[in-house]
């Protein structure tokens, strides 16, 4: 399988309670290859926040499907900066019943929400045969995404298709359960977040954060080792986005505000003037002697991200050139009170598939949901610090909650690339208890 395109948009900046910001990360993924035959990968592109969702992933789609940046990425010399994927399914009727748009979405948190994959497809302007299809696996969504279009691939089922994730977590509403029927008189009704609710497992009835403080405690992990590592992660994401590494799998998109139209170019979400000292004051957030703030989590954030992947016979077909190769998947399941962990099992058994070993991986991005579970993660696996989240990840990206696995992977195809590197791994934890991991080869 093949990703053939990588990129991704800039992020904006809202105001949330409890002394969070929403703040959206998203990148266009360029092109990368699969190993498997039957999957190729063609594009990936994310957008930020601060539209109705159904005109912000119909941006996205269209960016993913076609436009200049088209024939600038390499999907072939044979097709023009004018053509694009529409295009390919409008000239080629047979492709019509071999596409598919994929998309992963955890929170449906706007009125659209449930129409997505369609109303993407739709709005991008692909032919009404082209079917849709939304799913959701929490955290792990947009690595998700390309898992299951590999599989829609492998089948035989599709020879290309846009697959992504996305959230809008700034749209979470806040509601008022059990009502449709009447309610007793002089009831006093509760009004519930939705957002902060989707954040606790019912089943456990234990919040995100405090899975976060079971594993500082298993794994001895204090409140300075999480505020160092996040002060590292917001100064590596400044040193690559200082050095230009972001520019390649970055979309810059119009955005209306109070001012007129303004043209987005980076993320808002890190906080590079971040200093150890203002980390260290800020209050712990789910426990008391505990170790997670708002600092040293991930960032509330609205974001959406596409990958295109093809087969290896679309790919040969249409000329294009793909970017990186999907080598292996794994997803585990592991115990919902340190889901944090998922990534462990998940990067062991992406690894094991593939006949690879750590050692073999120049890469290596591990979604920072929290401080401690990235560092629980990385005392487990033994990983090496130089290796790992190179530039910053989502405690200074934020973690748009589907669409994070396409940021990581879009990120690690580049930077792959820029660097000569052979192989990466991208692994995300999931809520509820789960891990999933995606290795991805170097073409170049």
């Amino acid at each position: 399988m093949a990703l053939l395109r990588g990129d991704r948009r800039p992020a904006a900046l809202t105001p949330l309670g409890r002394g969070l910001r929403f703040r959206a990360p998203w990148r266009p993924l360029k092109i990368a290859e699969v190993q498997t035959k039957a999957k190729d990968g063609l594009d990936r592109t994310r957008e930020k926040k601060g539209k109705r969702r159904g005109e912000l992933l119909a941006e996205i789609g269209r960016w993913a499907c076609g436009n200049e940046r088209w024939y600038k990425i390499g999907c072939g010399s044979e097709r023009n900066s004018k053509n694009d994927l529409e295009e390919l399914v409008q000239e080629d009727t047979t492709y019509r019943k071999k596409c598919l748009f994929l998309f992963f979405c955890l929170r449906q948190s706007s009125s659209d929400a449930a129409y997505l994959a369609r109303h993407v497809g739709l709005r991008v302007g692909v032919p009404t045969e082209v079917s849709a299809l939304t799913l959701n696996r929490l955290c792990g969504s947009g690595f998700q995404s390309v898992v299951s279009g590999c599989q829609e691939i492998c089948v035989k089922d599709a020879e290309v298709v846009l697959c992504g994730g996305t959230e809008s977590m700034s749209q979470s509403p806040y509601c008022v359960r059990n009502v449709r029927f009447g309610t007793k008189l002089g009831l006093d009704l509760k009004l519930e977040d939705t957002l902060w609710a989707g954040l606790t497992d019912q089943h456990i009835k234990l919040p995100m954060g405090l899975t976060a403080e079971n594993l500082a405690a298993q794994h001895k992990i204090s409140r300075e080792d999480c505020d160092r590592y996040a002060l590292q992660s917001q100064q590596r994401w400044k040193a690559a986005n200082d050095a230009g590494y972001f520019n390649e799998e970055m979309a810059p998109i119009e955005v209306k505000t109070r001012k007129g139209k303004q043209t987005m170019q980076m993320d808002e979400h890190p906080r590079p003037q971040t200093t150890l000292e203002q980390l260290q004051k800020l209050p712990n957030v789910f426990k008391k002697e505990g170790t997670v703030t708002a600092g040293n989590a991930s960032g509330v954030s609205d974001g959406a991200g596409a990958i295109i992947i093809a087969s290896e016979d679309a790919v040969k077909k249409h000329n294009f050139t793909p970017l990186a190769r999907v080598v292996s998947y794994f997803v585990s399941g592991c115990d919902p009170t340190i889901m944090g962990i998922g990534p462990v099992p998940a990067i062991n058994g992406a690894l094991k598939k593939a006949g690879l070993s750590l050692k073999d991986m120049d890469l290596i991005e591990v979604n920072e949901a929290f401080a401690p579970q990235y560092l629980a993660v990385q005392k487990s696996l033994d990983l090496d610090p130089s290796k790992s989240n190179v530039n910053g990840g989502a405690i200074a990206l934020g973690h748009p909650l589907g669409g994070s696995g396409s940021r990581i992977t879009a990120h690690l195809v580049h930077e792959l690339r820029r660097r000569g590197g052979k192989y990466a791994v991208g692994s995300a934890c999931i809520g509820g208890g789960q891990g999933i991991a995606l290795i991805i080869q170097n073409t170049a």
